[in-house]
């Protein structure tokens, strides 16, 4: 068996990286716009 890592599961990672960082500094763009923290914005949705 190879030892190379499988290429689907390498461009999942990379994906999941890329939108995970995404989503962090969309929160923060929005954290400075609307003053409300990361936290807050979430929270709010719920109550």
């Amino acid at each position: 068996m190879s030892n190379t890592p499988d290429p689907a599961k390498v461009f999942s990672e990379k994906l999941n990286g890329r939108v995970a960082m995404l989503g962090l500094a969309i929160g923060l763009a929005t954290e400075w716009i609307t003053g409300q923290g990361i936290i807050q914005q979430v929270f709010g949705i719920f109550g």
